[in-house]
């Protein structure tokens, strides 16, 4: 419980709180109206088999469920008070109860609808993922002017990706979507692997990013990583769930990078959610790291395996080596190239095709490399999270575009009258000033949403605050 109030908080601040990242929970009964409509009753009898709470886990012992693997998942998910659950699942009530909770304006992400990706049933995805963004459409839209609900976008392809995100903004209204940016996919020899947008998919993405430009909608990707491999403890939720979200996003991050996306697409906003910024603060020093060592360049200079000298090599064996090593010697110069034999040349041109490991980011500085990560790429921070101030540490770098992010309506906000307090605690503690507060709790997501469209915020009640921020973003004419 934090030692201050909403009311506390409103009266100390100058500037509206725009909430990039909360969470309503949606009615399973009301959701498969909208799927019998689109599938007919027997899609709805399919989807209410996906449903069903999987026994196995509860019915095996610790020891069979360690040996089949059966994954620890999420128990006790929502908040159980009546009038906070309530609030999650009713939007006219989450809509009325705004000014109370501390927020002016409030985008809001699905619950179950999370999870669609996961399902394995590819045409009953296509059409829940359809009949979510009907409904949330429907539900939502008596609330635009402090409320709005973001489109579910399935990552399967490019081409569906595109028609449904032009469904939902052209057809529906939306102005903001999701896509899972990172997940789990199988190869022709159905080998799992894990694969991030934007590198080495079998589709290109970039007719994908187009339609966001065109549509005027930013990327933002609220996907995890809970049920990869690394996440498989058979007893511990927790073990399965912390950092989940962080690994998602980085994956996502590195591809759209490294792929060259963002350099492609310079004026394309991305928006990593609900996994902090310590994460990104790490990638992109270890990415700038990366840049001074690992460019073609770099490497030439100091690497490049036909710099090393042969006959002097010999000589210090001879000098430094033992009698065994002496013996040795010319096995241990042909070994040098992998124990492939071959020569260091034909390993140099083996390797020719992919040296350029930066090459499609397009940066030449190490400026470069920190500059997309600190002007496209924004980062969903929860209240509670200390390490948001990582953010705005100069002594780091450039800031980084770190994002309020409610999660209102899951287990982590048992209360919602505490989020705004807690966020405060940052100022209130010195953890960053005024001006890093004012972009993380409001700046930062009118720039997220508003740098794609400026007409996200018009109707809404902070549309004159929002307009102002965005022409001071706006370079001069």
């Amino acid at each position: 419980m934090t030692g201050i109030s909403v009311a506390d908080v409103r009266r100390q601040l100058k500037h509206p709180i725009v909430d990039s990242d909360g969470h309503w929970v949606e009615s399973l009964a009301v959701l498969a109206e909208y799927v019998r409509d689109i599938g007919g009753g027997a899609m709805v009898d399919r989807y209410i088999k996906t449903r069903a709470v999987n026994m196995s886990w509860y019915q095996a012992t610790d020891a069979e469920r360690i040996r089949q693997r059966y994954r620890r998942t999420v128990w006790w998910h929502y908040p159980y008070e009546a009038k906070e659950y309530a609030t999650i699942h009713l939007p006219r009530m989450f809509y009325e109860r705004l000014d109370e909770i501390g927020i002016d304006f409030a985008i809001v992400y699905p619950s179950a609808a999370l999870n669609l990706e996961a399902m394995a049933d590819a045409e009953l995805r296509a059409v829940v993922a359809r009949a979510y963004n009907m409904m949330a459409a429907d539900l939502f839209r008596p609330y635009a002017d402090r409320i709005t609900p973001v489109a579910v976008v399935l990552r399967g392809s490019p081409k569906a990706a595109i028609e449904e995100a032009t469904f939902a903004v052209r057809e529906l209204g939306y102005k903001a979507i999701m896509i899972g940016g990172a997940g789990i996919r199988y190869s022709a020899t159905n080998e799992k692997y894990i694969d991030g947008l934007g590198l080495d998919n079998e589709e290109s993405y970039d007719p994908f990013w187009q339609a966001c430009m065109d549509l005027r909608v930013a990327v933002t990707s609220h996907a995890g990583s809970q049920t990869w491999s690394d996440r498989a403890s058979a007893t511990n939720y927790v073990f399965n769930h912390v950092g989940h979200f962080a690994q998602a996003n980085s994956v996502f991050a590195k591809a759209v990078f490294l792929g060259g996306v963002g350099h492609r697409f310079p004026k394309l906003n991305f928006g990593f959610l609900e996994g902090g910024v310590a994460w990104a603060r790490s990638l992109c020093s270890d990415l700038i790291g990366h840049y001074e060592k690992r460019t073609y360049e770099a490497a030439s200079k100091y690497l490049k395996p036909t710099l090393l000298d042969l006959d002097e090599f010999r000589r210090l064996i001879d000098r430094y080596g033992d009698g065994r090593l002496k013996s040795l010697r010319e096995e241990i110069v042909a070994g040098i190239d992998g124990w492939e034999r071959g020569s260091l040349q034909d390993q140099v041109e083996r390797e020719r095709e992919h040296l350029h490991d930066f090459r499609a980011a397009g940066v030449n500085t190490r400026k470069d490399v920190e500059a997309l990560f600190s002007r496209n790429f924004y980062f969903g921070c929860e209240a509670d999270d200390p390490m948001t101030m990582l953010a705005f540490d100069r002594r780091l770098g450039t800031p980084l575009k770190a994002l309020f992010s409610s999660d209102i309506s899951h287990w982590d906000v048992p209360n919602m009258l505490e989020v705004v307090p807690e966020a405060y605690e940052m100022l209130e503690h010195g953890m960053v000033d005024e001006q890093d507060f004012r972009a993380f709790m409001f700046s930062n997501i009118v720039n997220l949403h508003g740098g794609m469209n400026p007409d996200f915020f018009k109707g809404t009640v902070v549309e004159a605050a929002a307009a102002a921020e965005l022409a001071k973003a706006k370079p001069p004419q």
